[in-house]
């Protein structure tokens, strides 16, 4: 009898990607099985809320944001490897985001931001509140800073009201900020950046923890695996994936010191 494990990517699953994603997953669920892991009759599931896939008793593997690992899902996931993607900033297994505003909009400093409105694709993201928050603390009076934060669900989302002028800035992760200027150049338009976070350790490849330590590692010898098959380089470099690096546990830990804010800030999201 087949297992039952799920298998999800979701932190760039855009529908313009969302084919080459599916080859992606098949390439390493072929690997995965040369490993030892009865992966090759898997699908990835799609469209459902990452909550869901994350507590997924029966995950195998996916992707999840790092914050997530250290806070949310600490006694849950496992980390696997972190992929290294060919944007800017991304060297190492790290990465950024990009503080975005309209480009008609005259705001060109982050103290300009002062008293404006943000959006933020989710209070647990790192990439799209933890990072922004961070970085503007230390201009924040009596933990105070934007007059409002509006949560859009994601970061494609985000774009779309700053494009329409509803809120005035917000914090994109570079990767999906590459992708969608390549795949949806459209969702990019109009739209500068005025700064850069700090960068952080990128979205890892996880798996639970509940797995054993022999499974674990058959895990990661196939994603290795398929990181480094040249039969896979074409579907590799349409998703930006230029490489992938196994980092100690305290690489995630370390955005716990690294990332804070008052959670006064957040006082005003809407």
């Amino acid at each position: 009898m087949r297992s039952q494990h799920s298998v999800s990517l979701p932190m760039y699953d855009f529908p313009a990607i969302r084919t080459a994603t599916d080859a992606w997953w098949r390439g390493i669920a072929q690997h995965l099985q040369r490993a030892g892991v009865a992966a090759a009759h898997l699908s990835l599931l799609h469209d459902r809320p990452v909550r869901e896939l994350w507590g997924d008793k029966q995950l195998l593997m996916s992707q999840c944001c790092g914050y997530d690992v250290v806070f949310g899902h600490r006694t849950v996931l496992a980390v696997l490897a972190t992929p290294v993607y060919a944007v800017e900033g991304c060297r190492g297994g790290y990465y950024h985001s990009r503080i975005v505003v309209h480009q008609d909009s005259g705001l060109q400093a982050l103290s300009a931001l002062r008293g404006k409105v943000a959006a933020i694709n989710g209070p647990e993201s790192h990439s799209g509140m933890n990072a922004l928050l961070s970085l503007v603390q230390p201009l924040s009076r009596a933990g105070y800073f934007f007059s409002q934060i509006k949560v859009s669900g994601a970061h494609v989302d985000s774009l779309a009201l700053v494009q329409q002028r509803a809120v005035d800035v917000a914090a994109i992760d570079c990767v999906t900020y590459a992708l969608l200027a390549r795949y949806q150049p459209a969702a990019v338009t109009d739209l500068v950046t005025i700064a850069r976070t700090e960068r952080a350790p990128a979205v890892p490849y996880v798996t639970r923890q509940a797995l054993d330590a022999t499974q674990q590692q058959r895990l990661r010898a196939g994603l290795l695996a398929a990181f480094s098959d040249p039969a896979l380089a074409t579907v590799r470099e349409a998703l930006l994936l230029a490489d992938v690096v196994v980092k100690p546990p305290e690489f995630y830990q370390s955005m716990v010191e690294r990332f804070q804010f008052d959670p006064q800030l957040l006082a005003v999201m809407a």
